[in-house]
């Protein structure tokens, strides 16, 4: 092994339109000299790594965490034993589907893009992350009410009006007891 990336899985969990910011620690454990170009594909559980490709709309960026994260494609030098921290930011779209994403993060060796492309990765890291819905369930009594000022018997008729201030269709249900 010629280059030992830590941490080799990053697990976050987020909402539509957070940031969150994070590092990977690259160290080169080898004699020589190493010219590394990172590389980001999603990664889809059914079927394996996809490669990367831009999002041509606003489709394309709510399901897919290679186009959300930023990190620097350029090259990385390290010489024997260097070590170095890759900054790298998610940007969850605004549009991002609830769900699980997979994404890895990879690093080959080569002294150009397409030559270290050709090659197999030196070390590579898991990124995965949960967008939660942003769900509100929130309902609000807003009237209750009786015809009768004076109550006698058993039955007695009520009135109610409830609004749904949240996010989501609510089913409600329950029982109101008065004494």
């Amino acid at each position: 092994q010629e280059l030992s990336v830590t941490p080799v899985v990053i697990d976050e969990k987020a909402k539509p339109r957070d940031i969150l910011k994070e590092t990977i620690t690259i160290t080169n454990t080898s004699s020589r000299k190493l010219t590394l170009y990172p590389s980001v594909n999603n990664v889809r559980p059914a079927d394996g790594e996809e490669a990367f490709r831009s999002a041509q709309g606003s489709d394309d960026l709510a399901d897919s965490l290679a186009n959300w994260i930023e990190l620097s494609r350029g090259v990385i030098e390290l010489g024997p034993g260097e070590e170095k921290i890759v900054p790298f930011v998610i940007r969850i779209n605004q549009n991002a589907v609830a769900g699980s994403y997979h994404a890895r993060i990879s690093f080959s060796d080569g002294n150009t893009r397409d030559a270290a492309q050709a090659r197999p990765d030196l070390a590579s890291l898991t990124v995965n992350l949960e967008v939660q819905a942003d769900v509100k369930e929130i309902m609000q009594l807003n009237a209750f009410t009786t015809d009768n000022v004076v109550f006698t018997g058993d039955d007695v008729l009520f009135k109610f009006q409830l609004q749904n201030i949240g996010n989501q269709e609510p089913q409600p249900k329950g029982e109101i007891r008065i004494y």
